[in-house]
């Protein structure tokens, strides 16, 4: 009885955090994955330009300015941002399961939040799209439970390697047909994603989604899934050491020497991408011009996080950046939307976009479709304290309703008395 009393006073304890005592700047650091998250969706898939033949002129890679800003902003930045926020988040769930000595309920909380995660995301991949990411981000998750007494030195080696060694390793072309699925698959099922995406019929949409995952992801999770596991694990780094907080105030140093590290990597990995574009490389090449790759994809995410702090340092710049915030305080309803509305804008059921609009113009229609999504839960985060999705997640987490309306109770510190008993 007092084991179940402590596990139910430490979900008390890990419940949502108040609205004033959140980190503002990790709020807008998630608010601006979003947006990237959202230009990369829709001029990957959404728009349905990645399932086109190679050679089509409406393949927006084949666009020379705007498939190289494509692969030097856009492409597995948000991703990799989002990943670190998640290894952050739950190093400061251990933090305040440690400050009560109830780590095992931490565990518990933390697989019943995948466990709900999961459950988004498989809903998610059925009924809308098939490039949902929060269902591998819970099985990814469950990497991080061995990490909690870890040195940090062993932490950031493995999360260095993790980071980049397995998309390097899968281009090896032996490797890559043992685990991922065959062209002839993959281009059949774009096809058919294609034909989906043109025509009207919701249901053949919901079939062509699920013949992506397969071909798509299910072979690729044997690197996909460590390579995420190895940004949670930064993140959780950077969460253990807390140097988000307060803006990041106490770090400056710190992140003034990641964001130069971040730019001279970031830039030899371009320039390393630009020497070799268009030219047919053997495999040592081949693999060297991989680990470049990712290594710049890494430095530039962590160069673009250090510069936000270091912008956020002046007061008239973190106030413009704070109008970012109430995405940021719903990240899980503010990514379903997305699918929702793009689809919508895009798909054959919808309005039917994708047949006539292709390439940068994608680009500017991700970009209105944030500015409504930010009107939208800035009206909405005045009143509530949680976005409709976060609330649904939380309460099956917890066990427990949780409040909404902002004028509703607090969070409780304490378990109830008659779960406790």
């Amino acid at each position: 009885m007092r084991q179940k009393a402590d596990i139910l006073s430490t979900m008390a304890d890990l419940a949502p955090t108040p609205g004033d005592e959140r980190e503002p700047l990790l709020d807008v650091l998630r608010a601006l994955a979003l947006c990237v998250v959202l230009v990369d969706n829709t001029m990957v898939s959404f728009s349905g330009s990645s399932y086109l033949p190679d050679d089509s002129p409406d393949y927006f890679l084949n666009e020379s300015l705007t498939g190289m800003l494509f692969r030097l902003l856009v492409n597995l930045r948000s991703m990799t941002v989002m990943s670190i926020l998640f290894g952050l988040g739950f190093s400061m769930q251990l933090a305040r399961a440690r400050a009560r000595t109830h780590e095992r309920g931490a565990t518990a909380t933390y697989l019943r939040r995948l466990v709900v995660m999961f459950g988004f995301g498989i809903g998610h991949v059925v009924l809308l799209w098939w490039g949902d990411i929060l269902w591998l981000y819970a099985l990814a998750g469950l990497l991080l439970l061995p990490c909690r007494k870890a040195g940090t030195r062993t932490l950031l080696v493995l999360g260095l390697l993790l980071a980049i060694l397995p998309r390097v390793v899968v281009a090896i072309p032996s490797i890559e047909a043992a685990v991922l699925a065959s062209k002839a698959t993959v281009h059949q099922a774009k096809a058919g994603m294609l034909a989906a995406i043109y025509g009207q019929d919701y249901g053949r949409v919901v079939a062509a989604h699920l013949r992506m995952v397969i071909a798509v992801h299910v072979g690729s999770a044997a690197w996909f899934l460590p390579w995420l596991g190895g940004r949670f694990i930064l993140g959780f780094v950077a969460g253990r050491h807390r140097i988000f907080e307060r803006h990041g105030e106490g770090h400056l140093p710190l992140f003034r020497r990641l964001a130069l590290a971040g730019l001279a990597v970031a830039a030899v990995g371009a320039a390393v991408r630009m020497a070799v574009m268009g030219r047919t490389l053997g495999l040592p090449l081949m693999v060297a011009v991989r680990f470049f790759d990712q290594a710049a994809v890494l430095a530039s995410v962590v160069m673009g996080m250090s510069l936000v702090v270091l912008v956020m340092q002046h007061a008239r710049c973190r106030r413009g950046l704070s109008v970012l915030v109430p995405i940021g305080r719903m990240p899980l309803t503010t990514y379903l939307s997305q699918t929702v509305i793009s689809t919508f804008l895009f798909y054959g059921w919808g309005l039917g976009l994708a047949h006539h609009v292709q390439g940068a113009k994608t680009a500017l229609i991700g970009l209105l479709v944030f500015a409504f999504q930010l009107a939208m839960a800035t009206a909405w985060i005045r009143r509530y304290r949680l976005g409709p999705m976060e609330w649904v997640w939380r309460t099956l987490t917890y066990g427990r309703r949780q409040p909404m309306r902002r004028d509703a109770a607090p969070f409780r510190k304490e378990p109830d008395p008659g779960l406790s008993a």
